[in-house]
């Protein structure tokens, strides 16, 4: 880690909660722009997100980061697949059949898919970054400066997974749930598999699949 300094991070900290990670919770299901997903232009905002993303990783990183691993990958993207089918199997049911979710159109040109492409690419390594590589071990660091406490670790880990569902509240209720469950997933492919890479390869292969069949 390059940042040193505990009053920079906590400034740093600070910043990207209050500009990136607060703004989500206080999102109504709906509450977006219903053509979000419904026409594919360049994603010059998430391109924008992923570039500060890149800029977190250059921070933080540590060189123990292993590379791309495939089996982690595919039993990642399995298992996100399964949470999906079976959120996707409850929202279906009239009992919980959840109006408000956004229809996603799937794109009609090569140049569509393009930006589709880029779009998921670029929000997928953004997301990775904040939520997976960032988020709960920096609130860690800053609550534990130079101690071990168990329930602190739980509450971090806790609250990056509700940050990251809240910031797909505006999806629908079973898209948050099925965000909540997919961070568990990738949270622990990172860990487990000791690179960032590993998730951010599930999470853009899901996505583009889950644009195909779901």
């Amino acid at each position: 880690m390059k940042i040193h300094s505990f009053i920079t991070e906590i400034l740093f900290f600070s910043m990207i909660f209050l500009g990136f990670i607060l703004p989500p919770f206080f999102y109504s299901s709906g509450q977006t722009n219903p053509e979000i997903f419904s026409q594919w232009t360049f994603p010059w905002t998430q391109m924008l997100l992923a570039l500060f993303a890149l800029f977190i990783y250059y921070i933080f990183y540590e060189k123990k980061e292993k590379g791309l691993l495939v089996f982690p990958v595919i039993f990642t993207v399995s298992l996100l697949f399964c949470i999906s089918l079976f959120m996707k199997f409850f929202s279906l049911l009239p009992a919980f059949k959840d109006s408000s979710s956004l229809d996603v159109i799937q794109p009609t040109s090569i140049s569509s898919w393009i930006f589709c492409i880029l779009n998921f690419l670029f929000a997928a390594f953004y997301e990775e970054i904040i939520y997976r590589f960032y988020l709960a071990d920096s609130l860690y660091r800053l609550i534990c400066r130079k101690s071990d406490v168990k329930i602190w670790l739980i509450v971090s880990e806790i609250f990056a997974g509700l940050a990251f569902a809240f910031a797909h509240l505006y999806l629908g209720v079973f898209s948050l749930i099925n965000a909540a469950l997919a961070h568990i997933v990738l949270r622990l492919c990172y860990k487990k598999s000791g690179t960032i890479w590993c998730g951010f390869a599930a999470h853009f292969i899901y996505n583009i699949i889950s644009l195909i069949l779901l």
